[in-house]
């Protein structure tokens, strides 16, 4: 991921369906601190139904990837089910590169 940009993130083969899902929570993590947090309110799920699993994806704002420094950080994903299940992803790896004229750019 890149600084100061609008990258989309997918998180596919979620073992379940996007309807049992009460809330999600993928949260991005840097230097061992919480950076953001996405919610069920802005997630797009597409459902596979044959095999009863889901993508969410994310698009992240320029904002959003400005509040990183250039590093490691890592994301991951918790799951409530309607049943009051609950799951969490492990976590997974990745780089935040920097950009060379810092800001938002309009």
């Amino acid at each position: 991921m890149i600084r100061g940009t609008t990258p989309t993130h997918v998180f596919s083969k979620l073992p379940v369906l996007s309807a049992d899902i009460k809330e999600i929570w993928i949260t991005y993590l840097q230097g061992g601190k919480p950076v953001l947090t996405r919610d069920k309110t802005t997630v797009t799920f597409d459902d596979n139904t044959e095999e009863e699993t889901c993508t969410a994806t994310v698009k992240l704002t320029q904002e959003e990837t400005l509040q990183f420094t250039s590093g490691s950080a890592s994301v991951q994903i918790r799951l409530l089910l309607t049943d009051d299940t609950a799951f969490a992803s492990d976590e997974v790896a990745l780089t935040v590169k920097r950009i060379i004229h810092d800001g938002k750019i309009e």
